[in-house]
C-alpha cells in the first residue's frame, strides 16, 4: 500500500504540473487569469470607462464569442454596491448602453460630491 511519504508526487509538485499544463498560449496562468476574471471588482477611485474596458477585455479573453447578455452579467457582478443599486433600475441590451449609463452615474456622483464640498 502506498503512503503519502512514498507517493511519487506531493502537493507542490502536483500544483506545479497542473499549472504548467493549463498555461495559455500567451504565457498567462489560466488559474490566476480565471481568478482575476471572476473576482474583478470595481475599485473605489476607478473610472467607469476603465472598469468597463477591463471587464470587456477579460470577457474577450475568456470567450471571444461571449454574448452581450453574459458580458452584461459580468459587468454588473463586479460593480460597487452603490453603483449596482442605480444600474439595476435600468434594462440594457448591449454593453455599450451599460457603459453610457455607468459614465452618466459617475458624472452625477462627481457633481454631487463637488456640490457637497461647496456647502
Amino acid at each position: 500500500m502506498e503512503t503519502l511519504s512514498t507517493s511519487p508526487m506531493n502537493w507542490s509538485l502536483f500544483q506545479q504540473q497542473l499549472t504548467s499544463y493549463f498555461q495559455l498560449a500567451a504565457g498567462i496562468d489560466c488559474f490566476s487569469f480565471n481568478e482575476q476574471f471572476y473576482t474583478r471588482l470595481e475599485q473605489l477611485h476607478e473610472t467607469a470607462i476603465h472598469y468597463y474596458h477591463d471587464i470587456m477585455r477579460l470577457c474577450a479573453k475568456v470567450d471571444a464569442t461571449m454574448s452581450d447578455i453574459t458580458c452584461l452579467r459580468h459587468l454588473y457582478r463586479g460593480l460597487r454596491p452603490e453603483s449596482k443599486i442605480l444600474i439595476s433600475l435600468h434594462s440594457f441590451k448591449t454593453p455599450g448602453e451599460f457603459l453610457q449609463e455607468l459614465v452618466r452615474l459617475e458624472q452625477l456622483q462627481k457633481v454631487s460630491e463637488s456640490s457637497s464640498k461647496v456647502t
